[in-house]
């Protein structure tokens, strides 16, 4: 089992997570999950549809993974898929704490990331994308 290993990268919003989450996650031993947290706690109309990033519509990966409860799920990941690695970017310290625990006492191996811009950064991550008003909202409630 030692040789399974999870990484959380954790971050404020537009922080490049996803970016290293798929960077991380980039060889054929390693899966990304994206914020599969907001698969099982959705809080937006998007997380209602989870589409694989494939290109296939009829993938049945995430249907399959999140029929059941959230308990295990990076576990259930590596034993159905075979891979030695999971990313998961899942920005809610609970879910963090909550699956690491999980993951440790199965003597899964947790690395725990944290992506760090500065406010000035962030400011300059919202302005992009439009949302400016909202960055100090987003960086405080996660810091």
């Amino acid at each position: 089992m030692a040789d399974r290993t999870v990484i959380f990268v954790c971050s404020c919003s537009y922080s490049g997570s996803t970016l290293l989450n798929l960077m991380l996650a980039s060889n054929k031993s390693s899966f990304a999950t994206g914020e599969i947290s907001f698969a099982f706690h959705p809080r937006k109309a998007h997380h209602l549809s989870i589409r694989c990033g494939c290109g296939d519509s009829d993938c049945d990966i995430w249907p399959s993974l999140i029929k059941g409860k959230p308990e295990n799920i990076h576990s259930l990941i590596m034993d159905k898929y075979g891979k030695r690695l999971v990313v998961d970017s899942s920005k809610e310290p609970w879910w963090v704490e909550k699956r690491s625990s999980e993951l440790e006492k199965s003597g899964v191996r947790v690395i725990k990331l944290i992506v760090w811009k500065t406010p000035l950064e962030i400011i300059d991550s919202f302005s992009k994308r439009g949302k400016r008003k909202q960055w100090s909202k987003h960086w405080v409630n996660y810091h």
